[in-house]
């Protein structure tokens, strides 16, 4: 079974790149990671070229699976994620294995950007979910894109809020972060 997905939020930002490079910033993600309930978050991989910015993390929610959904993730649910930035592009591609089911779950995604108009950035986040279980497949996979699209909306409001603080002047009327 597989189900599609898309999602988007236009951001008040400079450029597509200055939104995917926080993307990366540690004190963005950590403001994702506590607005979104993650518990943890562990690096496991970064390398960065001039053409790629390549980031695989171990994470683990602190919220709760469905009921439904219990018997197929035994144990403390985890996912790895592989995300990588193709930076002349304004793309970020994911790959996203939850820890359960064996391997039989899989979200492949697409982040990608382009300038709406000048200080407007879209994001699109296109992908898929695909669940290989008989019978209850679909409704795992269609659980999974709702818990997306909400937590999509909760980053997107946070990213939000720390793209404004950058830009926000300080006491002295300089731009933060310049």
């Amino acid at each position: 079974m597989t189900a599609s997905f898309s999602f988007e939020h236009v951001f008040r930002a400079p450029s597509p790149a200055a939104l995917l490079a926080i993307y990366f910033d540690p004190d963005n993600v950590a403001a994702i990671d506590a607005a979104t309930r993650v518990e943890l978050r562990e690096v496991l991989e970064v390398e960065d070229t001039p053409q790629t910015r390549r980031r695989v993390c171990k994470v683990t929610p602190k919220r709760q699976i469905p009921a439904f959904m219990r018997p197929f993730f035994p144990g403390r649910l985890h996912y790895v994620e592989a995300a990588i930035w193709h930076k002349t592009a304004d793309r970020l591609e994911l790959d996203i294995r939850p820890s359960a089911l064996g391997g039989r779950a899989h979200v492949v995604a697409t982040y990608a950007l382009r300038l709406d108009e000048p200080g407007l950035v879209r994001r699109t986040y296109a992908g898929s979910v695909t669940v290989d279980v008989a019978l209850v497949g679909g409704r795992i996979e269609h659980r999974i894109i709702a818990d997306l699209e909400h937590t999509l909306a909760i980053s997107a409001r946070c990213t939000q809020d720390y793209l404004d603080h950058q830009q926000a002047p300080d006491r002295r009327g300089v731009a933060a972060g310049t």
